[in-house]
């Protein structure tokens, strides 16, 4: 865009022109100087300047931002998701659509890049065929040698600006070097240096370059901000805004932390409740525009991330992290797939570590699973970290048995409790990229370690996907053994019999909610075992029970 030169004659007047003067200062914070330009648009009620602003603040500053952001901006991605919500909000006012959907999916892939800080799998295939493992490798030293830096100074006070430069009519600070923003510096160049070798531009993709041709299921953004909106993108046509007046950004806080509250530990029966239901309310508008489609893709920006918002929608659902993170090389899950069922009845924790609990239905699982798919199936008990990762080599689906936990700072240290020792997604990313067309989280609980980056978190899920996997199956909270086993089970038999991985997890959802104790006493015995309990009750119908797992993935 074009800068005027005048005098300031407002303060939103001062704020754009002092943005443009900015510029010429190389170790002043963009970012800052951009905000108070945002601020200043929504005051005035400037709907095309507020899109200008929230455009330069998502998709100029950060980058130019890189080398002198100050610490507060290192400890979470450079774009923060609540930005990024708004961002595409204000170009909605300013009737930009085609622009609200690529700044949104840019946002998107930024906070995939910022905690996840893997190159994609098609990426490291196309690096290796071109003779340049050793920059992969730099590469991957350098966001590892930040990670460090990150958790150390993470929660420490901001260091006071050694100086700070007259701009307009307002002064900013100059940042001094700092070991954290030379870090993030070594691994921009790497990564221009990758984008340089592949082609990759810089940017914002293109709208048409968002959905894949061909592609018959809608692709939805759906954000919370002052008024929540979604944004449905569909191959060779206009986006489509639906305007979602209940989705607000502090609504959508309450129940995201109410759940994170009680992840671990605590009743989640109403606080899921709570939230399915004003999901259910707030989605409404989404849902009669959508009736045609048997199923949707799913990209929830901040907060809604943690939200079970397939529980609201009528259509198979499979949820991703941005468009572009979905790998279209992967082959669809097959009856045929060799599966490996890896569990971990005696998980390793660490010292003074609460027990975590262990799981007492693996056995009979097992010998459901067997009788399903015979000797398509392995079964490998209390499986050692090495002989997983071996075996995740020469299998098409991988259903883990254990727990997980999430590393919100730094999505490579997220890990999977096996029996001898945590394997982190660091060294399924240090392997050849996942052949997997599905990976099975049956048991697992994400915990979220601080509620600061609670909407800055890419899941579990989100990043297995982004280390090649196919599809990923997983929780969004705890849930019971009785009741992971049936629905996974269920969605086993679904998979066997020719359904896609979201149909088949959907089915298999609804038929938990309905089902009632007598057809499980006659059924799954060996899985549900409680005899107190009325024949005609319907004992999984809560959303605590069967709205937990959800599909990441094509």
């Amino acid at each position: 865009m074009r800068f005027l030169r005048r005098t300031p004659r407002t303060p939103l007047d001062a704020a754009r022109d002092a943005y443009a003067t900015a510029f010429r200062f190389s170790d002043v914070d963009l970012i800052e100087v951009a905000d108070r330009w945002c601020a200043e648009a929504v005051r005035a009620g400037d709907a095309g300047q507020a899109a200008d602003a929230y455009w330069h603040r998502i998709v100029v500053a950060p980058p130019e931002s890189a080398r002198r952001v100050p610490l507060e901006h290192r400890v979470v991605p450079l774009i923060g998701q609540r930005t990024v919500a708004q961002a595409g909000y204000r170009q909605l006012l300013a009737e930009r659509l085609e622009e609200a959907v690529r700044v949104l999916e840019f946002g998107r892939g930024v906070l995939l890049r910022r905690t996840v800080g893997a190159v994609p799998a098609g990426q490291r295939d196309a690096l290796r065929k071109r003779g340049q493992s050793v920059l992969l490798a730099a590469y991957q030293q350098a966001v590892d040698e930040l990670a460090v830096l990150i958790r150390a100074q993470y929660g420490a006070p901001r260091p006071a600006a050694a100086s700070t430069v007259m701009i307009g009519q307002n002064r900013y600070a100059i940042r001094g070097d700092d070991p954290l923003v030379a870090a993030q510096t070594r691994v921009d160049r790497l990564e221009e240096r990758i984008a340089q070798e592949l082609g990759i531009q810089d940017g914002p993709p293109a709208y048409s370059d968002i959905v894949r041709p061909g592609e018959s299921i809608p692709l939805v953004y759906v954000a919370a901000a002052a008024e929540g909106y979604a944004l449905i993108a569909r191959d060779g046509r206009p986006p489509e805004c639906v305007d979602l007046p209940l989705l607000t950004e502090s609504a959508a806080e309450s129940h995201a932390r109410n759940l994170g509250a009680r992840r671990i530990g605590g009743d989640l029966h109403k606080p899921v409740r709570q939230a399915v239901a004003w999901l259910t309310m707030a989605l409404d508008p989404l849902r009669s525009r959508l009736t045609a489609d048997p199923a949707l893709t799913l990209v929830p920006v901040g907060w809604l991330a943690l939200l079970p918002l397939h529980a609201a929608v009528s259509q198979h659902v499979r949820y991703a992290v941005s468009a572009h993170a979905m790998s279209p090389a992967t082959h669809p899950v097959r009856p045929s797939d060799t599966v490996l069922l890896a569990s971990a009845e005696h998980p390793w924790q660490a010292a003074g570590e609460p027990e975590l609990p262990r799981f007492r239905l693996v056995a009979a699982q097992a010998r459901m699973l067997s009788d399903l798919y015979g000797a398509r199936l392995r079964h490998m008990p209390d499986v050692p970290a090495e002989n997983a990762l071996a075996e995740m080599g020469s299998t098409e689906i991988c259903h883990f048995m254990c727990h997980g936990v999430a590393d919100p700072a730094h999505g490579l240290n997220s890990r999977l409790q096996l029996a001898d020792r945590p394997l982190s997604l660091a060294e399924i990313f240090a392997r050849e990229p996942l052949r997997q067309r599905l990976v099975i989280l049956g048991a697992c609980e994400s915990s979220v370690s601080d509620h600061k980056l609670l909407d800055e978190t890419v899941s579990f899920p989100g990043a297995l996907v982004q280390a090649g996997a196919g599809g990923v199956v997983a929780a969004l909270w705890r849930v019971s053994e009785p009741a992971a086993a049936l629905v996974l089970l269920r969605f086993h038999q679904g998979l066997a019999s020719g359904r896609a991985p979201m149909e088949a997890l959907t089915q298999a959802q609804q038929w938990l909610r309905a089902v009632t104790a007598g057809e499980l006493k006659r059924e799954y015995a060996v899985l549900w075992r409680d005899r107190f309990v009325p024949g005609d009750s319907v004992p999984f119908a809560e959303p605590v029970h069967w709205a937990a797992f959800t599909y990441h993935g094509v």
